[in-house]
């Protein structure tokens, strides 16, 4: 499985796929992610509630299985991508079911806080995956004429990148540039 790790270099905490990423807010969230889903499947038509625990199921087995493995990141990754938000979601659906509705407001406003907080963090440690001089290149654009085409493989040195472009027939070879 070590080459299937795609740019993943490790596993991601259980909690970071569930919006509880902190230490301090992990024990009361998932105490509430825990109540919220089995209030929603328990409340579900008996089909739902079959189909919905064997998701949560299969989730809960395959991430113990791929956790368990040295290389198994990314199919932890997958599994959890998918199955977490249908469990966030349920959990909420849950929650709503409190027969007090101040109590279910405050337990799905924590939910919606410690997510945002969660997230607020992923946030701030992610940069853009467009540089600043490739986002420019929508300037440029607006600038050239409808049939014109811009070269984006030249190095700023002025030779070409290597050999897939360096050839006789694209006079880059001939200059002595490559």
């Amino acid at each position: 499985m070590a080459t299937w790790g795609g740019d993943l270099t490790g596993y991601f905490a259980e909690g970071w796929f569930l919006g509880v990423d902190t230490p301090a807010t992990a024990l009361i969230g998932m105490a509430l992610i825990i109540t919220g889903t089995v209030m929603a499947l328990r409340r579900a038509p008996r089909d739902m509630r079959w189909v919905l625990g064997a998701v949560i199921g299969f989730g809960i087995l395959a991430t113990l299985y791929f956790r368990s493995r040295e290389f198994g990141y990314y199919f932890h990754f997958k599994t959890l991508a998918f199955v977490a938000p249908i469990v966030v979601v349920l959990a909420v659906a849950g929650l709503a079911r409190f027969r007090r509705a101040w109590v279910a407001t405050l337990a799905i406003g924590f939910v919606v806080l410690v997510a945002r907080d969660s997230a607020s963090h992923e946030i701030a440690g992610v940069f853009d995956q467009l540089s600043p001089t490739m986002l420019e290149l929508k300037q440029v654009d607006k600038a050239l004429p409808n049939n014109a085409s811009l070269r984006l493989d030249m190095n700023p040195t002025g030779g070409c990148c290597g050999p897939a472009t360096c050839s006789p027939a694209s006079g880059c070879a001939r200059s002595g540039r490559c």
